[in-house]
């Protein structure tokens, strides 16, 4: 990988970042194969090893006297860092965006993730889990659903 794409790489989440209110380091989860991976930072090895990437962000708000939180796609990339529309899972499916909403007891924040597929017929599924096992084993599972699809 050339110094240069890391630069625009760089740069391009640090502008999303400012325009969506992100206040807190980023969360990566790598795509290889099957398997998803959370990382909360970045390595030279890290990326030299998937296929695909989905950078995710938190932002805060303020209600009053609560400070709610959430989070928010910042983007799907190839393995060259180079942004995409979509993370293909199989022949059938791919993955075209990461919406989230309020996780099992919780009222405001938005932190549980549904994936936004679309079939090649150009079929919209949203798919969901129904517990909160976490960031790992959610999208993990999000991942595996779609690939059965």
């Amino acid at each position: 990988m050339k110094t240069s794409q890391l630069i625009k790489f760089h740069e391009l989440l640090t502008t999303i970042n400012q325009i969506n209110g992100v206040t807190a380091p980023v969360t990566y989860f790598f795509i290889t194969k099957d398997t998803v991976t959370l990382k909360q930072g970045l390595s030279l090895y890290d990326l030299t090893t998937f296929d695909f990437l989905m950078v995710i962000g938190d932002y805060k708000w303020k209600y009053g006297s609560y400070i709610n939180n959430g989070s928010k796609l910042l983007g799907f990339f190839d393995r060259n860092l180079e942004l995409i529309e979509s993370i293909p899972v199989n022949d059938k499916i791919q993955i075209k965006g990461v919406e989230f909403t309020i996780s099992p007891g919780s009222y405001y924040n938005k932190n549980k993730p549904i994936f936004i597929c679309e079939k090649n017929d150009g079929e919209r599924v949203e798919l969901k889990l129904e517990g909160s096992e976490g960031w790992d084993k959610e999208f993990q599972g999000l991942y595996n659903q779609a690939n059965k699809l």
